[in-house]
């Protein structure tokens, strides 16, 4: 199958590829026919049935409406902890990455980094 589908959901724009994630293919009810060889696409009344994973997101925040929202729209997805020099530090993100992991550990998994601060020096 080479159908996928878009979401544009809080603010996100996602792609869902059926079956890649869990390592099968499979079709949806209700598939449109068209002219080419079989083609199925999903419509927007499968929204919350079919599974959506975003791989990356920044949860800056210990509020938990992204997260309770993505839950209802069947999404999972990746938290990316980064070092940057600006907003949340990289020690607070993953604070919040850890908390959230435990309170969501079937929705979300995280990702980390390492400080590149000092990078050329010798003690780095």
């Amino acid at each position: 199958m080479n159908s996928f589908f878009r979401f544009a959901s809080l603010g996100i724009l996602s792609l869902s590829f059926p079956g890649l994630l869990n390592g099968s293919m499979h079709t949806h009810t209700g598939p449109v026919k068209t002219k080419q060889a079989e083609a199925v696409y999903y419509t927007a009344e499968d929204f919350s049935s079919v599974k959506k994973f975003d791989v990356h997101i920044h949860i800056n925040t210990n509020e938990t409406t992204f997260i309770n929202q993505a839950q209802k729209d069947n999404f999972k997805f990746l938290d990316i902890v980064d070092d940057r020099p600006f907003g949340l530090t990289m020690a607070k993100q993953q604070k919040i990455g850890i908390s959230d992991l435990g309170k969501f550990p079937d929705q979300m998994a995280f990702a980390t980094t390492f400080s590149v601060k000092d990078w050329n020096s010798s003690d780095w």
